[in-house]
């Protein structure tokens, strides 16, 4: 037992680290701190991140910020917000709400050529919340209805030298907003604060044919998609989900083409728990990882502070403290250097920064979480079987026949439970929902033979 308790200390305690693992990524003082960025963007092929969002210049204006080699510059003036930048075919194009670029009308989007911003369609209301290059394809989402003339009801595609509509969007009202867009299976998914005439909500896909929902959907009055990502074969949806209005995830969940998944245990709102949101407003793959940032508290049950590491099998943070009113709203990476959005607190660590932070630091993970196949069913004993029925909630069966009792023990080694049991019982069920989440030691206190579990919490 002691021997035990000692191993597993050192697997689940955080390793501290130094101070000074951020640092400011240095852009430049806008006329008001920057407050939301809603995209970070790296462009490979100049080796450079652009910056775009609620970012003040001269004269009132939004810039959009371009960073690279160290330096930056701030490439055109627009009069109302940038949400998205991509280059597509060599070209660099953005998409917002703005309705001019340095003066000239270009509305909702444009492209960048030779130093001079152009048209690149006609999109004359709403605005675009992202444009993503899939495959060899470019999309065009967000909350407008026309696009050079098509009716496209928040989803667009480019082919030729114009915007078109994918199918017919259903559903769409004027609060609709659709904020990403994904390849999965070689059929394009869509999320966001959408409603489909089935009732479903929050997520639909193109069958070639149709806009149709994926599972049930995003239930829940005030759940919704912001972000997609495909990881190890599967699509990530995360965003404002909750798991107590029946979703299969917290925060965040998995489809693997035919029905919606937790991850690895949920994260956890800004205080660890499942009273409140733990909104996803974007997600990156790198290294063969899913970095997940936003309003996030835990992931897996550990610290995990608006920047949560999925590796497959488990969550791990970084280490890092955010005050309250912080949060994080988006994540790249430039040349393997991890750069992270901090609004509208703008501190990480205690440092002060504008609006963008640079990890100067070693490995990223600090705390992990027990690996989902190692955790839900891990004895010691090679007759014991332990099935997680949810909630908190175990059935042990396999006990030996002179078995009289089991004691369970949290990680730190003190009795929470001492379960008598009948002569052959076999079996037991035990019940830890009034307890902290964690791992628990099962303990046969005659026949010395033990097992784990892992305590999701309930919810």
């Amino acid at each position: 037992m002691r021997i035990w308790i000692t191993t597993f200390a050192v697997t689940l305690c955080s390793v501290a680290k130094p101070q000074g693992n951020w640092a400011d990524a240095g852009m430049p003082q806008m006329q008001s701190p920057a407050n939301w960025i809603y995209d970070l963007y790296v462009d490979t092929a100049e080796a450079a991140m652009y910056v775009c969002g609620h970012v003040q210049v001269a004269g009132g204006q939004w810039g959009l910020m371009k960073y690279s080699q160290g330096q930056w510059d701030t490439l055109g003036l627009f009069n109302y917000v940038v949400k998205t930048v991509v280059r597509w075919q060599d070209t660099l194009i953005v998409g917002g709400s703005f309705t001019t670029v340095d003066g000239a009308p270009l509305s909702k989007v444009a492209c960048y050529a030779n130093g001079l911003w152009l048209p690149f369609g006609d999109i004359s209301n709403g605005t675009i919340n992202k444009l993503s290059a899939l495959g060899n394809v470019l999309y065009a989402v967000g909350g407008f209805d026309y696009a050079d003339g098509h009716f496209c009801n928040g989803v667009a595609k480019r082919v030729g030298n114009e915007w078109v509509n994918l199918g017919t969007v259903p559903g769409m009202t004027s609060n609709t907003q659709i904020m990403d867009i994904a390849l999965f299976q070689d059929e394009p998914y869509a999320c966001g604060s959408l409603n489909l005439p089935d009732g479903t909500k929050g997520i639909m896909r193109f069958n070639g044919t149709d806009w149709v929902a994926v599972g049930p959907g995003v239930l829940g009055g005030f759940s919704g998609l912001r972000a997609l990502a495909v990881y190890n074969g599967e699509l990530y949806g995360g965003g404002s989900v909750r798991v107590t209005d029946g979703n299969a995830g917290h925060g965040i969940m998995r489809w693997d083409g035919s029905q919606w998944h937790e991850v690895g245990g949920h994260l956890q709102d800004a205080y660890c728990g499942y009273s409140f949101s733990a909104p996803v407003y974007d997600m990156v793959v790198h290294d063969n990882k899913l970095f997940v940032v936003g309003g996030i508290g835990c992931a897996g049950g550990v610290p995990a502070q608006r920047i949560a590491i999925w590796d497959g099998t488990k969550w791990c943070g970084m280490g890092t403290s955010f005050p309250m009113s912080a949060t994080t709203t988006s994540i790249a990476f430039l040349q393997d250097t991890l750069y992270v959005a901090v609004a509208p607190g703008n501190i990480i660590d205690g440092l002060t920064v504008n609006g963008v932070a640079k990890w100067i630091g070693g490995a990223y993970a600090d705390t992990c979480s027990v690996p989902v196949g190692m955790s839900e069913v891990s004895h010691m004993h090679p007759g014991l079987v332990v099935h997680d029925l949810g909630g908190g909630v175990f059935e042990v069966s396999g006990l030996p026949a002179t078995e009289r009792s089991i004691a369970i023990h949290d990680a730190m080694g003190r009795l929470v439970r001492h379960i008598p049991l009948a002569s052959g019982q076999g079996s037991v069920r035990i019940d830890l929902s009034g307890q902290p989440p964690g791992i628990y030691l099962l303990q046969g206190t005659r026949k010395g033979y033990s097992g784990k579990v892992l305590h999701r919490g309930s919810w």
